[in-house]
């Protein structure tokens, strides 16, 4: 060691001396991935919570939509019925898995609701072939309700070309 040069001396010197810090940096480096490594799972499995309970969240304020639309398309009050048809028009909007069920709920209403007789009282029928008025026979068409979000909501369309007059 003495042959060699001062300067190369000093040199080994400095990497002898450095090399146990070199260790606690690289391994203090390999902690600080590990850390990161945990901290993106955790936050991985935490956004993956929490859209969860958003998913429930909505099916349960879905729910409670179409369930107080359905008490209110029972109303005697037309204004309340009517309003009730919009909300279940923008529940199939919001939710495309309900849309059938709604459809089908109308449906059904308009079918099983012969309003305009009610109206009348106890009048004859306008139409002395039918025993039923033409409202309570018409069916909802697959254009009534919108199939996306991107297409503006309007008002339930029904097709009396489409209904079914079938039995009367």
């Amino acid at each position: 060691m003495d042959a060699l040069p001062v300067e190369k001396r000093q040199e080994l010197w400095d990497a002898y001396r450095q090399r146990p810090w070199q260790h606690v940096t690289t391994l203090g480096v390999l902690f600080s991935l590990v850390f990161t490594a945990g901290g993106l799972v955790y936050t991985a499995r935490t956004w993956d919570t929490g859209q969860k309970t958003l998913e429930a969240t909505l099916q349960g304020q879905i729910t409670d939509r179409y369930t107080k639309a359905i008490e209110q398309l029972d109303s005697k009050a037309t204004d309340v019925r009517i309003g009730a048809i919009y909300a279940l028009q923008r529940i199939a909007v919001d939710s495309p898995r309900d849309r059938t069920t709604i459809r089908n709920v109308l449906a059904a209403f308009v079918r099983n609701h012969d309003l305009c007789a009610s109206n009348l009282g106890n009048a004859k029928p306008s139409h002395p072939k039918h025993s039923t008025t033409y409202e309570s026979q018409l069916t909802f068409s697959p254009r009534s309700m919108p199939q996306s979000r991107s297409q503006r909501p309007g008002t339930l369309q029904t097709s009396p070309r489409r209904a079914s007059q079938t039995g009367t």
